[in-house]
């Protein structure tokens, strides 16, 4: 007997950025409303440098968000979130603080701004980019959710 989980969703995208330099980049996973209940998620971020197979690191959250659909109450509950250097201490990708995620208008937003109607929610991952080059990185973003119905999430640089 097979099993198809018909709650689960899988996105995947690249997303190419010009680094210039090392230090603080913020990338944003934001989910479109309305939507409301529970919602697991998965999100995979592997860092390569554009034109090679260099991989810089990777972050795996592992998370679950509540939100009432008239935005009431919101709240992220992380799970387990893992992060991997891939070329060593002075070539890594690190988080620089926690994870934050909040409601907003804009999906490139750095924090709550708009209406209490809220057209995303955002989760903001700050990496820490350790290796100075300056030149188009890319980050390839693997998706899964689990009772999600809302429109496609969108990935971006904030």
């Amino acid at each position: 007997m097979g099993f198809k989980d018909q709650f689960k969703l899988t996105y995947t995208t690249e997303y190419s950025f010009t680094q210039n330099g090392a230090g603080l980049h913020t990338f944003n996973l934001a989910f479109p409303t309305p939507w409301g209940g529970g919602l697991k998620y998965k999100a995979v971020l592997i860092i390569q440098r554009q034109a090679s197979a260099y991989t810089f690191g990777s972050i795996e959250d592992n998370s679950y968000i509540y939100r009432e659909s008239d935005n009431d109450f919101t709240h992220r509950s992380e799970d387990q979130v893992l992060v991997s250097s891939g070329l060593g201490s002075s070539n890594s990708v690190v988080l620089s603080g926690d994870i934050t995620s909040f409601n907003t208008d804009v999906p490139t937003s750095s924090s709550t701004t708009g209406s209490s109607t809220y057209d995303y929610y955002v989760v903001r991952y700050p990496l820490d980019f350790n290796y100075n080059f300056s030149g188009t990185n890319k980050i390839m973003v693997h998706l899964e959710t689990y009772n999600y119905s809302g429109p496609d999430p969108v990935f971006t640089i904030a």
